[in-house]
């Protein structure tokens, strides 16, 4: 964005106040940078599954979840519930 502007607007606007400034933005309408997704949960069922080491469990398990977002009916479900189901699917 920064690159976008003329040289003397640069001179008034620097890269970290652009940054400010949009977060500054971003707060006020209430975007939430903690949002909850599948991932950690995900890391820690195929922990306790032990399969924690396993590239191509865990790889099966995205494969899953990023399926399962073209199903508005599983939005009804928790992110940890549709992680459990997808490693328990993975896994077995």
């Amino acid at each position: 964005m920064v690159s976008l502007l003329s040289e003397k607007e640069k001179k008034i606007v620097n890269k970290e106040a652009l940054i400010t400034l949009e977060l500054a933005i971003l707060y006020k309408f209430g975007f939430d940078f903690n949002f909850q997704n599948p991932i950690a949960s995900l890391e820690r069922y195929l922990r306790l599954l032990n399969h924690d080491l396993e590239s191509k469990a865990f790889n099966l398990c995205i494969h899953i979840l990023k399926a399962s977002l073209f199903k508005p009916t599983l939005l009804d479900y928790s992110q940890s519930k549709v992680a459990a189901c997808a490693a328990i699917i993975a896994v077995s």
